[in-house]
């Protein structure tokens, strides 16, 4: 299970340094280093609400294990497209003042790595779920697949000279496949079917490629050389942007969903530091 994981979210590295530089690794490595921040950012909601997930799914709850399941997809939407915005908007600015314009990748490379940032996190919250369903032989074998074709199309696009790009690139191919197959997987264990699962998503993915789009086009205008105006950009991003995405992505029931969710894990929260 483990080899599978390692081999969607950490063989990139390893395939840029042994089929081009260690030079451009330090770039790539530089340059996602706040994307890689969302990742982490949304394991911790998803450690919030699986243990539930898990209670429901055991007792053999489908129905309601389907309704959980789509709350935690929305919630994870809505956290990966405002970060995403941010660091579209903002990343080149973090990397020029913390290390230097030099090592930022570009605007395509930064757009390519929040595309994969954002396929990771519903990658990881579906394989999460399979982990509750115990049908590992399933996912082991898709993780394993979409790993080996990751490493080998990303390695043939490099060696052709087209660096973090192709590198991204063939990631993305690659990760697609069980991008497509854990829901399908995960459908089948809760009864919920794939077109239903593609027809809600939709609505938040054109309004991704929306706000993505308007950021990646914005972020050259947006440059910055001190961490008082970065921060004050970013701070001004999210609150800009959450509204957007919020009322613009969701649609009545999802936004009333999130709403209840987000008050629950804050309350989660608040209790945990009373302590």
């Amino acid at each position: 299970v483990r080899l599978a994981m390692v081999l969607l979210r950490t063989s990139d590295m390893v395939v840029l340094g042994i089929a081009d530089s260690p030079e451009l690794v330090t770039v790539y490595a530089l340059t996602r280093y706040v994307p890689e921040a969302v990742v982490t950012l949304v394991a911790m909601v998803v450690m919030r609400v699986a243990p539930g997930l898990g209670g429901i799914i055991g007792s053999g709850n489908s129905k309601k294990g389907a309704t959980v399941r789509r709350e935690l997809m929305t919630f994870t939407w809505l956290l990966a497209v405002i970060t995403g915005v941010g660091i579209l908007l903002w990343n080149r600015s973090f990397v020029g003042i913390w290390v230097g314009d030099t090592f930022f990748a570009g605007r395509l490379a930064n757009l390519l790595i929040v595309l994969l940032v954002v396929q990771f996190v519903f990658i990881r919250n579906d394989s999460h779920i399979i982990d509750l369903t115990l049908d590992l032989k399933n996912k082991v074998l898709l993780g394993a697949l979409a790993g080996t074709v990751s490493v080998v199309v990303s390695t043939i696009l490099v060696l052709l000279d087209h660096g973090i790009v192709g590198l991204c690139i063939g990631f993305l191919v690659g990760r697609g496949i069980v991008s497509l197959a854990y829901p399908a997987v995960v459908g089948g264990a809760l009864g919920i079917r794939l077109r239903d699962q593609a027809r809600q998503a939709i609505r938040p993915a054109l309004v991704t490629m929306l706000l993505f789009t308007a950021a990646t086009l914005s972020g050259p205008h947006l440059i910055v050389d001190s961490w008082l105006l970065l921060i004050g950009g970013a701070a001004t991003t999210v609150l800009v942007v959450t509204p957007i995405a919020f009322f613009l992505g969701l649609d009545p029931d999802g936004r009333a969903r999130i709403s209840s969710r987000a008050e629950r894990l804050m309350a989660t929260f608040g209790s945990n530091r009373g302590k």
